[in-house]
């Protein structure tokens, strides 16, 4: 079998390549950016001078037989969606299953929409057109409350308003609008993102943040992994339906809350693409390229009666360890030495490398040309004085 990944990202492309070479394809890869080329475990690598030609290579590569196409981050989401491509072949491109389905690709507001409208609990929201019309809502809804740029990720352009005062600061802050106004619910954060087909549940990992960076909404740094046998098998049925209203024809990174008010689960993001810890469940459970190989081979869909995810333990606590600080690395905290992956870590290394040499040349370049400069401007008096 053959697949074709088509990303930007290095951190959400680099794991993609081992994972379906595991699921039992040969994978090329097509971008914009070179440093995909230190990707290993890939047959070819395309890589194009801009986003125009990204998206007359990706038109052609339709003519090819793949059987999988995976695009990896969010921005190359939407320059697929936005782009002069037919209906007919942004479908073929896109993870998901007809246009009726694209309203809510890298779009905070279209996801509030469809959740709504399909009865999943998702927080009370509201759209905002200009900042009085935040003022003017905000007390319907209450604080504290999310306010979302529609289109962002990693976290940025959410900021967190518990009361009047924060919300004056913000003025000048939203640039852009619309933006999603969210009821903000007290909880605990759940990932459970997974791998669909023709929307149908295939695979999902349930992990909780553990540690996160210095932004409070940004990526994760440690994840606690719980066996599927051991949470609530409500999840499954939430999920397979979610993935049906998203026409979901591929990997989604989704997230809920738990909350601790009423005990229920309000889910509030699922974009169409992998995340970084998407292969982290080999290291527990069963792996996600096992049962994309089996889907592919016979048509297995995930079951709320699955035993393989039993464990000799209900959790356990994963790094993420690009990550990480190096002193954490150093001293092997949550046994990260065990975590380590030679088809991460070398285009990770390769990437610095270069960045490294590129930052000493330059280096070099100014320190010499202001040494040249001084001393030609000091020859230059030294002549006029004479």
């Amino acid at each position: 079998m053959k697949a074709l990944m088509i990303g930007q990202h290095l951190e959400l492309s680099m794991v993609i390549p081992d994972l379906l070479n595991r699921a039992g394809f040969e994978v090329d890869v097509l971008t914009s950016n070179v440093q995909l080329n230190y990707l290993r475990r890939v047959a070819h690598v395309y890589v194009t001078e801009n986003i125009h030609e990204l998206v007359s290579k990706a038109r052609n590569c339709l003519s090819q037989p793949y059987q999988l196409i995976v695009i990896t981050d969010d921005l190359t989401l939407k320059i697929i969606l936005d782009s002069h491509l037919t209906c007919s072949q942004k479908t073929a491109l896109l993870p998901v299953l007809s246009h009726e389905h694209f309203s809510h690709l890298y779009s905070k507001i279209g996801l509030s929409h469809l959740f709504k409208k399909h009865h999943v609990l998702t927080p009370d929201f509201f759209i905002a057109h200009e900042f009085a019309e935040i003022t003017q809502k905000i007390p319907q809804l209450g604080y504290p409350v999310l306010i979302k740029i529609d289109s962002s990720g990693g976290g940025e352009g959410v900021f967190a308003c518990n009361h009047a005062q924060d919300l004056a600061s913000l003025q000048f802050k939203l640039s852009c609008y619309p933006v999603l106004v969210q009821k903000k619910i007290p909880g605990m954060v759940i990932d459970v993102s997974g791998f669909f087909q023709q929307g149908r549940l295939i695979h999902f990992d349930y992990s909780t943040f553990e540690q996160v960076g210095p932004n409070q909404f940004g990526a994760s740094i440690v994840r606690k992994y719980h066996a599927l046998s051991t949470i609530d098998p409500r999840i499954f049925d939430e999920l397979s339906h979610i993935g049906r209203i998203l026409g979901a024809d591929g990997f989604s990174n989704i997230t809920c809350i738990h909350s601790t008010v009423d005990n229920k689960r309000y889910y509030f993001e699922a974009d169409m693409r992998p995340n970084a810890w998407v292969a982290h469940s080999r290291y527990f459970t069963t792996d996600i390229a096992q049962r994309i190989k089996d889907y592919f081979a016979t048509g297995a869909t995930l079951q709320h009666n699955h035993t393989d995810d039993v464990a000799s333990q209900n959790y356990i606590l994963l790094p993420y360890i690009p990550r990480m600080s190096i002193y954490a690395i150093l001293i092997n905290r949550y046994y990260c030495w065990k975590y380590l992956d030679k088809n991460i870590m070398i285009p990770l290394f390769k990437t610095w490398w270069a960045a490294r040499w590129q930052g000493l040349l330059r280096w070099h370049y100014l320190a010499w040309s202001k040494r040249l400069l001084a001393l030609a401007i000091s020859f230059t008096i030294t002549k006029l004085n004479d």
